[in-house]
């Protein structure tokens, strides 16, 4: 959503039986202030939870991908008129943000074989590869995508052209950095190495 629709999706979710979980005032405040959503909402009946974002990073990340552009680029969803989702290219850099730029790795494998699959189902559109590669640079995500191609070819053997891993090199980071990274990663984790 825009995030200057929010008060007015919250009101009509909450007319429709949805309810704020965070009732503390410094909770309330964390998330409207420097997150990238509202707190999340329950469903009064059936339990269901639903985060309304406005952004797919928090205010304080340090990128900052335009949500305009992400939302002028949506695509209505085959069978509805109403309905909305990411275009390809956005569904994987989405993707990719969520995964890398998480402070937890507890859904990792998970969220890499998402990537995985919107990779592989989405090459068979002929302009994706390039698409991908104008949009993360278009919206400043060239880093986390050059992980999730990384990763995904490494650890799920990910069919990616050469020409696409060229495209992304201007995200990798410098080789001390990458090293860092991946033992920072490793120490902390409680994911054996081999699998960062």
């Amino acid at each position: 959503m825009p995030k200057d629709s929010l008060s007015v999706v919250e009101a009509a979710l909450m007319l429709h039986g949805w309810a704020a979980t965070h009732h503390d005032a410094y909770d309330q405040r964390y998330y409207r202030t420097w997150m990238h959503e509202l707190p999340p909402m329950r469903h009064i009946k059936r339990k269901t939870v639903i985060d309304v974002h406005h952004a797919i990073l928090p205010e304080t990340a340090a990128l900052h991908p335009d949500s305009a552009k992400l939302l002028a680029a949506a695509q209505l969803l085959d069978s509805y008129d109403d309905v909305k989702v990411f275009a390809p290219a956005d569904m994987v850099l989405h993707s990719a943000v969520h995964l890398f730029h998480n402070d937890q790795l507890d859904q990792g494998l998970r969220d890499l074989v998402d990537i995985d699959s919107l990779l592989r189902h989405f090459s068979k559109l002929p302009t994706f590869w390039t698409d991908l590669s104008v949009r993360a640079h278009e919206l400043g995500l060239m880093r986390p995508l050059f992980y999730a191609l990384r990763y995904a070819i490494h650890f799920l053997n990910t069919p990616v052209p050469s020409s696409m891993m060229e495209a992304t090199q201007n995200g990798r980071p410098n080789p001390l950095t990458l090293f860092l990274q991946i033992n920072f990663s490793s120490a902390h984790s409680a994911y054996p190495q081999e699998l960062l």
